[in-house]
């Protein structure tokens, strides 16, 4: 439930952020707004995993294994580039 409020929230944070931005020719507007981007898209992945491993459960441990390697990359990812070393 919480990465489905999360995910509720982050797309029209994203959306308004980046268009008011691109209306506005603020690259701090901008920023924020891609980095909700950043952060939406591992949020996504980690709620498919969710979805799948709830549905496959008893059937194909399999794809659930897989769906966790993909999911621990695409968040790896995006904590590193939502770092604020970058």
């Amino acid at each position: 439930m919480v990465e489905w409020v999360t995910i509720a929230w982050m797309v029209p944070e994203a959306a308004v952020s980046v268009r008011a931005g691109l209306a506005a020719g603020s690259i701090a507007l901008m920023a924020f707004g891609i980095d909700s981007i950043i952060e939406l898209v591992p949020a996504g992945v980690l709620l498919w995993r969710l979805v799948l491993e709830r549905k496959r459960t008893y059937t194909d441990r399999r794809a659930v294994e897989r769906a966790e390697r993909v999911a621990s990359r695409v968040v790896g990812w995006g904590v590193w580039l939502d770092s604020p070393s970058m």
